[in-house]
């Protein structure tokens, strides 16, 4: 790269190479971690209205494991694998916040 390229970091996207300048907030975000499948995270704040599993229990994919309250609607939580449930975060009638963790499995 000649001096007139030296601030330019290259991006590839699709197969095809650009080089462009970063911006500092962008060069100095936080690197995406994927979120670990084993954990289950409210995605909005809400209210447990019910938890269908328990610690030590096997379920199948697919199975209601619980039930939340957001903004009004009933989403029912299912297990994204076959499993055995290694803990339970939260309770019955408890509220939570984004982010949080409600359960793992093993």
């Amino acid at each position: 790269m000649n001096d007139n390229n030296k601030d330019l970091e290259k991006i590839v996207v699709d197969d095809t190479v650009y080089m462009t300048k970063l911006t500092p907030k962008f060069a100095e975000r936080k690197a995406y971690a994927p979120r670990d499948p084993k954990k289950i995270y409210a995605v909005i704040p809400g209210v447990i209205l019910d938890i269908t599993v328990n610690k030590g229990q096997r379920v199948k994919q697919d199975q209601s494991i619980l039930v939340f309250e957001a903004m009004k609607m009933r989403n029912t939580i299912k297990a994204p694998f076959d499993g055995t449930i290694k803990s339970v975060k939260k309770s019955k009638g408890e509220r939570v916040a984004k982010g949080e963790l409600l359960l793992e499995f093993e």
